[in-house]
């Protein structure tokens, strides 16, 4: 008998096993580490989800404005622990050069690039492997944890790279200035996967059945859980919501601090972050950098800048 893995619902924008289950949900009296910030953040992802990629622009957003407020906790969920048995019947995935057209559907729906074509080719085993180096990264710097996952992702669905592949997780993490090939050494060890296992039980705990889902948790142990693709304003409500007051924002941050997360920022992310029109965004670019930092390029039909 296939086993049923979360699937993908385009209408709600998410992995979810039960595509009309409840999406929001308050909870009392989360069991998980209180927070010593004003709000917890436990965001529940996995390195290959297509729509925790599409939910990178307003992540961004809130974690600019808000990010005073939250403590920030990425949390893996485990998407893709081989292809054994694997059956997503909802969305007619059943084996692998099947994913790439459902990436494309998400690409379509909400606007970060994503491709997909690796998958009739050379397709991902498994999601695993970068979800284990994640953890390892997690240990030295939660910066660089969420640099790397941004860059896993980015190569993956926009570049076409089997993250699966150890060569691929090691070359990435050279660029970010780590020690590829140990971390990706020690990412095959029995701590490494007891790392994993914590995550997915928490995972469970916070009851994630779903990619993205994220759980919102306050002082007083008061939660909500967001499941799937939401908007930028429903996340303030709920920050609103488990403070009792509105929250007091950041100002919004200079373009040029963006590459201190990503070398490449998608005009997607600057539409969302800078409430822009999609034509105010290169006369926006060219205003607030200087032209010698930075070049726009074009994939797969959306434009990004990239740091020189």
């Amino acid at each position: 008998m296939n086993q049923q893995y979360p699937g993908c619902d385009p209408d709600l924008g998410c992995t979810t096993p039960h595509p009309a289950g409840l999406l929001r949900e308050r909870a009392q009296s989360f069991n998980v580490d209180a927070p010593r910030r004003s709000i917890t953040l436990f965001y529940i992802t996995d390195p290959i989800c297509c729509y925790c990629w599409q939910l990178e622009p307003v992540l961004r957003k809130l974690l600019s404005l808000y990010g005073h407020l939250i403590d920030y906790r990425i949390v893996m969920g485990g998407l893709l622990p081989s292809w054994d048995n694997f059956s997503d019947s909802a969305n007619g995935i059943h084996q692998a050069n099947e994913v790439g057209a459902h990436w494309r559907e998400a690409a379509g729906l909400y606007g970060m690039p994503s491709d997909g074509s690796l998958w009739p080719s050379d397709p991902i085993l498994s999601s695993y492997p970068a979800s284990l180096a994640f953890k390892q990264v997690q240990k030295i710097s939660k910066t660089s944890a969420s640099r790397f996952l941004r860059s896993v992702r980015e190569e993956a669905l926009v570049f076409n790279r089997n993250v699966g592949r150890d060569d691929v997780l090691v070359d990435i993490l050279n660029r970010l200035d780590r020690n590829g090939k140990m971390i990706v050494a020690d990412s095959q060890t029995e701590e490494a996967r007891r790392l994993l296992e914590e995550d997915l039980s928490l995972s469970s705990t916070l009851g994630a059945s779903a990619f993205p889902t994220l759980v919102f948790v306050n002082s007083e142990g008061d939660g909500i859980r967001l499941q799937g693709m939401k908007e930028f304003e429903e996340y303030e409500r709920v920050l609103t919501e488990l403070l009792g007051e509105e929250p007091e924002s950041d100002p919004l941050p200079e373009l040029s601090s963006l590459f201190s997360y990503s070398r490449n920022v998608f005009f997607r992310e600057l539409e969302v972050l800078y409430d822009l029109e999609k034509e105010a965004i290169a006369p926006f670019v060219a205003y607030n950098l200087p032209s010698d930092t930075y070049e726009i390029r074009s994939i797969l039909g959306e434009s990004y800048i990239i740091r020189k």
